[in-house]
């Protein structure tokens, strides 16, 4: 077996948690030691990996190379913020067409109100037929014919 250097990190148990501290090394998931002291720990975590790697060859499994755990994690990273750029992109572009189609209503709504105003204006200049003015609103009214 060749010499690898795992990163290792060791943190203070509280005393619910028993006290004391934890090593492990994030390389190798689930490979941990404790002791009283930091370097107990760490002395612990020594073996383990030692232990921990002896059951991976038994097991014909592949042993990480040092620093994969962080590679990983930097690769996660870099997917998840091309992913929300993505969504950013996408908020960005419907929020465009949001306020274009907000555009568009306003002025149809500006169409409609001059329609209804020469509607009004006709009907107050040539007589209550064929548009009647009801408030704000017009309404076409007259005779229908119905064939059969």
């Amino acid at each position: 077996m060749t010499n690898r250097f795992y990163p290792a990190i060791i943190v203070e148990l509280s005393e619910e948690d028993g006290g004391g501290y934890l090593a492990y090394a994030p390389d190798l998931v689930g490979c941990m030691g404790d002791g009283d002291t930091p370097e107990a720990a760490l002395h612990d975590l020594q073996a383990a990996v030692i232990t921990w790697c002896e059951e991976m060859v038994r097991l014909g499994r592949d042993i990480p190379a040092p620093g994969a755990a962080r590679r990983a994690a930097k690769t996660r990273e870099e997917t998840l913020l091309k992913i929300i750029r993505e969504q950013q992109d996408a908020l960005d572009r419907q929020g465009r067409q949001y306020d274009q189609l907000r555009a568009e209503i306003h002025e149809l709504r500006e169409q409609v109100d001059r329609i209804f105003a020469e509607m009004q204006e006709t009907a107050a200049t040539e007589g209550d037929w064929p548009y009647a003015a009801r408030g704000n609103r017009a309404v076409l009214s007259g005779v229908v014919e119905v064939r059969h």
